[in-house]
């Protein structure tokens, strides 16, 4: 039996629901102002000790919208936003009383824990003036992160129906305001499903190039998770679907005026994956990939994140068999450490200490020995 959209978004939303999944269903919500009050009340949530138990004011939470604006004008802003310093997102807020104060709104590392909270809505109208409404839209602390647009199961051209829709929604300002935080997309006629990063710009040439970017989930050992709903119990469940935001999806900035949010594909995800898992337990192994398919990313994000999480993991050492190879290693890394050059103070940072390049066997026992 084919299922119609309205089945497949209410089946969605059940499973999504599901005790193991984690997702809180928030039927009231469903105007972009009911949005923005359910993020203040995050704020007030999160932030309670530093706002001494005085819950923001209509006029505060005015100045925080404003600030929001201002940090998340861009899908790449936005991007670099959520990533924040030390992997927190914050707002800066004058009181009415004239003291200033750091509200926190978003934590990579509170992946299902600490302060992170995850709700579902759908069929949000953003603006009073306008009739669009998205299908599902997932929530981490009030924040719209990733968003669902579902086709029914006859559609014709399937999936793609979803993603042209996504598109005209994108250029009618769909995701302005507090839906700027969006990261991921997924698109679904319930038999094949796909996901990608948010495009660098609200604009049809932007979206068209994004076509060849549309990733259907495999499993470990390479079989397509294509049905919508074993789609959402492996990745959109809780931990996973906090993970792929935090910890798998990559800024890019090539110094050409090409800044852009990537994703990463379900092969890579698994490889770093068990990286950690094989550092954790101080084994080795090896990672085989083709050529093109992305090992230096691959590799990024696996050192990236050994240097943020893992306990014994002081560096990683890249070794190449040519010079050439070793320049635009160097030269790869810088791109996707561009989330680290923001002029702001990140601890440990990874731009700091990720990209050191070695001439001769005299630096590399210095460096190595070095504390």
């Amino acid at each position: 039996m084919s299922h119609s959209e309205q089945m497949i978004e209410n089946q969605f939303i059940q499973i999504l629901s599901e005790k193991e999944n984690q997702w809180t269903y928030r039927p009231d919500l469903k105007s972009e102002e009911a949005l923005w009050q359910n993020f203040r009340s995050h704020l007030n949530r999160i932030n309670l000790a530093v706002l001494e138990e005085q819950l923001l004011t209509d006029k505060e939470f005015k100045q925080v919208k404003v600030e929001f604006s201002r940090l998340t004008g861009t899908p790449f802003l936005a991007s670099q936003w959520l990533r924040g310093e030390n992997g927190v997102a914050q707002v800066l807020l004058e009181r009415e009383d004239g003291k200033k104060v750091t509200l926190e709104a978003f934590r990579n590392k509170d992946i299902s824990g600490g302060t992170s909270s995850y709700e579902v809505v759908h069929q949000v109208v953003p603006d009073s003036s306008r009739v669009d409404r998205g299908d599902v839209s997932l929530l981490i602390n009030g924040l719209p992160i990733i968003h669902i647009e579902l086709k029914k199961e006859s559609a014709k051209d399937g999936f793609m129906q979803a993603y042209y829709q996504i598109q005209r929604y994108a250029e009618d300002g769909f995701f302005k305001g507090i839906y700027a935080t969006t990261q991921i997309m997924v698109i679904s006629n319930k038999v094949d499903t796909r996901y990608f990063a948010r495009p660098s710009e609200n604009t049809a040439e932007a979206y068209a190039r994004m076509k060849k970017f549309l990733f259907n989930w495999r499993t470990e050992d390479n079989q397509t998770v294509s049905d919508l709903f074993d789609f959402t119990r492996t990745v959109l469940r809780i931990p996973d679907a906090h993970e792929l935001i935090s910890q798998y999806t990559i800024l890019v900035d090539d110094q050409k005026n090409q800044k852009f949010l990537m994703v990463l594909r379900p092969y890579q995800i698994h490889a770093i994956r068990k990286i950690r898992q094989k550092a954790a337990q101080h084994e080795g192994g090896f990672i085989w990939h083709a050529t093109g398919s992305g090992k230096t990313i691959t590799s990024f994000v696996a050192t990236k994140l050994l240097a943020q999480n893992a306990i014994g993991v002081d560096r990683t050492v890249m070794v190449v068999d040519r010079t050439d190879l070793d320049a635009q290693t160097q030269d790869e890394f810088t791109k996707f450490a561009s989330e680290y050059h923001t002029g702001q103070t990140t601890g440990n940072s990874v731009a700091n200490t990720l990209i050191v390049g070695i001439k001769n066997q005299k630096q590399l026992a210095r460096n190595l020995l070095s504390s």
